[in-house]
């Protein structure tokens, strides 16, 4: 073969196994493409883990299923990643739902039930950023959780105070320090071009205070402090301060170090986390979490058939529900400034109850023998301690249904909040502890005490939460109303969901809104119900930032927080973020958490002991359970408030019951005292963002 050569043979063979291998590269690439836009289709929005404050995507498992075709195979798929078969019944219905939308894999199936619960699920998750959007926070990019999210919005409203701005008396600017900064300059090799006439003209001008901290200037602290630090002592470029400032600034920005000396001067009246140098106090803090009580008295109450404490038959059952209680927590006294440590003192207990030192005290605690009986319905001290479940701890009821549950799965011991006529080197707050000795209890020991600054850092917050609440409640009753008038007759049931709304705002039904919509939706009204449903949409914004203040504070280790410096943000508003939980901050203000508890726990003992114990006979009423800002409580009389109010406390109620109850002498009143969720039937316990 004339021109073919051993050489070109082999460049051929070459050039042919190449080929090949891109070919097969090639196809490679094609498959691993197909399965990352499989995988990406089918990848669901990142949301919010509660339970661990993480972010969480779907397990891997779930890729290799994806295109599973027989009705069997997704059974056996299905129980792979839920680690438990589906039922029967369940099983039927996914049958049924597979022949009559004609699937043929498993993605069919996980869009037809995407559609109807994940896309619900994103509209909400829209909702809630455009509402964090208010507050200028990003709930994908600032926080992993709502508690901690709601914090934020917290810390936004402390209410910073300015220091009173007094004049200064008037003197001439040293000549001696003018001198000193021709020097300077020389040195420095800087243009010096400043007049004394500028800074006698200046320092009147700002009534001989400083520029940043507002103190009173005299020959000795006054200063001209440069705006910018690369020019020279020039007219234009200097900001009359104290000596103190001038050397603090340095190179920061102007409104940058203001803004820093208006928190040094509010140092007092702010929460701070817990850093390294207070480590001690974070120890003790994190060894006295204690949630909120969950108790059950008495197991079974009805009406007309059981008794009360074996004597009076009940005829009533009622519940009550602290009015925004944990909210009302964050409004009152705070444990403020950097958190102190002391050691106890002789009268350190005679200060603590005339309000001369305020935080917390390491100490035992104990009710005396005589008072036992007077607090043994719900003992006042509640504490953690180990519990072991024993047949003679929890009951043999409990203890049989343990042992059921096979030795893997039964439970073990462990820690427990528990309510206690005592308590040994346990923390109090020092609100909480003064209501203990005014009830008796004594205090044998005492180990040290955390000194903080009492201050209501969130009070505007709380204030903000409850006008905004009562706000919407009375634009709704007024969008309400008019709808009723303007309704035509043949529109009854469109006017007697009016009237229910202007009598209680809080019975709003968007079932029922959406289905007026669709109903009169080629009718003048249909504007005035879509306004309503985005009046109520408000609402329960406003309400769920206020619910989500329970969980504020209750993480032991505090609210995660976002690290922003490691995320990547792109043009179109979406933020890669770091899911590594070594790349989350934790924020600490673990004091916060034992103080709104403790408050919580005081304010359910007051309702207790000073109102309920108080005006009523032990023989007409009997607690049945309680949880942290809700309690329910039999009755031996069919309208206990006040016909069993004992008969030498009548007038002594009257005058106080608006500390407990709701307002209802006037309308207006019981609009702004209203409980938000309140329920037929139901007593509400007074816990008011403003009184």
């Amino acid at each position: 073969m004339d021109g073919i050569t051993i050489e070109n043979i082999k460049a051929k063979r070459k050039e042919d196994q190449e080929l090949n291998a891109f070919l097969k590269t090639k196809e490679k690439i094609s498959k691993d493409l197909e399965i990352l836009n499989q995988i990406l289709d089918q990848t669901p929005v990142i949301g919010f883990n509660t339970g661990n404050y993480d972010i969480n995507l779907i397990k891997n498992e779930l890729f290799s299923a994806i295109g599973t075709g027989r009705i069997s195979s997704i059974r056996h798929s299905i129980a792979n990643f839920v680690a438990r078969h589906i039922s029967d019944e369940d099983y039927e219905r996914v049958k049924f739902v597979w022949d009559h939308y004609c699937m043929k894999t498993l993605k069919d199936l996980l869009i037809w039930y995407n559609n109807l619960d994940v896309g619900p699920f994103i509209k909400a998750i829209q909702k809630q950023r455009e509402l964090f959007k208010r507050f200028d926070l990003d709930m994908f990019a600032d926080g992993v959780s709502h508690p901690g999210l709601s914090e934020k919005v917290m810390y936004k409203t402390q209410e910073l105070i300015f220091p009173t701005k007094e004049a200064g008396s008037p003197f001439d600017f040293p000549e001696k320090r003018y001198l000193g900064y021709i020097k300077q300059d020389e040195d420095a090799n800087r243009e010096f071009s400043m007049t004394m006439q500028h800074l006698d003209e200046l320092l009147k001008k700002q009534k001989f205070m400083c520029n940043y901290c507002y103190c009173k200037l005299n020959e000795e602290t006054v200063s001209a402090d440069r705006i910018d630090n690369k020019k020279g002592h020039e007219d234009g470029n200097i900001i009359i301060s104290c000596v103190n400032c001038n050397v603090a600034r340095k190179d920061m920005n102007i409104k940058a170090f203001r803004y820093k000396k208006l928190l040094e001067f509010n140092a007092d009246r702010l929460v701070y986390s817990i850093d390294n140098e207070e480590s001690e106090i974070y120890r003790k803090m994190k060894a006295n979490i204690a949630g909120g009580p969950s108790i059950i008295f008495n197991r079974f109450a009805k009406r007309n058939e059981t008794l009360i404490r074996g004597g009076k038959l009940c005829k009533k059952v009622i519940g009550y529900d602290a009015n925004a209680l944990y909210l009302w927590c964050l409004g009152d006294f705070m444990p403020c400034g950097r958190l102190t440590t002391i050691e106890p003192y002789d009268s350190i207990i005679d200060d603590i109850q005339a309000d001369k030192i305020f935080g917390f005290l390491e100490c035992d605690i104990e009710t005396l023998e005589h008072l036992k009986e007077y607090f043994s319905e719900m003992t006042p001290i509640f504490k953690n301690t180990e519990i072991e479940p024993t047949e003679e701890i929890i009951g043999k009821h409990m203890f049989d249904y343990n042992q059921s549950r096979g030795k893997k799965n039964m439970a073990k011991k462990s820690r427990k909040l528990i309510g206690s006529y005592f308590g040994k080197k346990i923390l109090i707050y020092t609100p909480l502890l003064k209501w203990y000795l005014a009830h008796g209890m004594v205090i044998t020991k005492t180990y040290s005490f955390i000194k903080a600054n009492a201050h209501k850092p969130f009070e505007s917050f709380m204030n903000q939460v409850s006008d905004a609440r009562r706000s919407g409640d009375e634009t709704i009753k007024m969008v309400s109303t008019i709808i009723k008038e303007k309704a035509s007759p043949e529109m009854d049931d469109l006017e007697t969901e009016m009237a229910k709304l202007q009598a209680d705002p809080t019975k709003f039904d968007k079932d029922v809104i959406n289905s007026f919509i669709s109903k009169y939706a080629n009718t003048p009204l249909v504007g005035l119900l879509c306004k309503l449903k985005s009046l109520s949409e408000s609402s329960d914004s406003k309400s769920m930032i206020a619910n989500m203040m329970k969980l504020v504070g209750y993480a032991v280790f505090g609210r995660s927080g976002m690290d922003m410096t490691k995320h990547k943000e792109f043009n179109d508003g979406t933020v890669e973020m770091v899911k590594s939980k070594r790349r989350i901050k934790l924020k600490n203000p673990i004091q916060l958490s034992i103080a709104i508890y403790q408050l919580a726990m005081l304010r359910m003992l007051q309702f207790y002991y000073d109102c309920i114990d108080f005006y009523f006979d032990r023989s007409d009423f009997q607690y049945q359970e309680m949880d942290t800002d809700s309690g329910y409580i039999a009755f031996s009389h069919e309208t206990p408030f006040p016909d069993l109010i004992k008969t030498e406390l009548l007038e002594h109620y009257e005058q106080h019951k608006y500390e407990w109850l709701p307002r209802d002498d006037t309308t207006e009143n019981a609009a702004f005292d209203r409980d938000t969720g309140f329920i037929q039937g139901r007593v509400s316990m007074q816990c008011y963002g403003q009184s």
